[in-house]
């Protein structure tokens, strides 16, 4: 996955089974992690089974920069 520094990133979007849980109640988290230990936290919207984030321009990375995205749903 790319994510731009210097532009608006197109919203990300997850498909989430939602069987027994109430999604009023669910928290969905995305974090963003470099090798850095530079760490960004979005929480998303659930709506129906789909949760999406929608994420900024990432300013504080540099270009070509990797690094890992951890996706979380607390319930």
């Amino acid at each position: 996955m790319e994510l731009f520094n210097n532009k608006e990133n197109e919203i990300l979007k997850f498909k989430i089974n939602s069987d027994g849980i109430d999604v009023n109640n669910i928290e969905p988290r995305l974090i963003l992690t470099t090798k850095e230990n530079k760490n960004i936290l979005f929480i998303g919207e659930v709506d129906k089974d789909v949760c999406k984030f929608n994420i900024p321009e990432l300013s504080i990375y540099e270009k070509g920069e990797h690094g890992k995205i951890i996706f979380e749903i607390i319930s």
